[in-house]
């Protein structure tokens, strides 16, 4: 019995901190972890407050891409 004691103890306490630290590290890049799409919210956040979208927005000037001008 004490045997087993000692062997299930430590390996108790291993698999808890194995939890732990995984928990801890998906939190972590939780928070720093860049995908596209969050980049493209940003981008269309940003085009937005400047007032243009940016992609494909002629104002009238001539010479845009695909204008023929």
């Amino acid at each position: 019995m004490p045997v087993l004691l000692i062997i299930l103890i430590p390996l108790g306490a291993l698999v808890i901190y194995a939890v732990v630290f995984d928990l801890r590290r998906r939190r972590r890049t939780a928070l720093t972890s860049h995908d596209i799409s969050s980049a493209a919210r940003l981008a269309r956040a940003n085009a937005d407050a400047r007032g243009g979208s940016g992609l494909g927005h002629n104002d009238g000037g001539g010479g845009g891409v695909g204008t023929g001008l």
